[in-house]
């Protein structure tokens, strides 16, 4: 399984966010609706999941600075995994 991660930062008024996204294709290119994808904070160690689309995808909103772990696990695949994602 492959994992692919976008951060991006959008400024608020004193806030600062951001997004990681991406979407989830087998080794052949094949997008993997239903695969549970988790984002954890390193520091906090707070995980948010979410289940990825019919197309394959994902997305983390407003998400805050930091360092990250991305972590998406579907039956019959090994975890795909990206560590020291940081959201700066």
């Amino acid at each position: 399984m492959c994992t692919a991660g976008v951060a991006r930062n959008f400024p608020g008024s004193n806030n600062f966010t951001g997004s990681v996204e991406g979407t989830l294709r087998d080794p052949s290119g094949s997008v993997l609706p239903g695969v549970l994808v988790e984002l954890t904070n390193v520091s906090t160690g707070m995980t948010q999941k979410q289940v990825s689309s019919s197309a394959g995808d994902y997305g983390f909103n407003s998400v805050k600075p930091g360092s990250y772990h991305l972590r998406a696990s579907f039956a019959g695949f090994q975890d795909g995994q990206l560590t020291h994602l940081r959201l700066t």
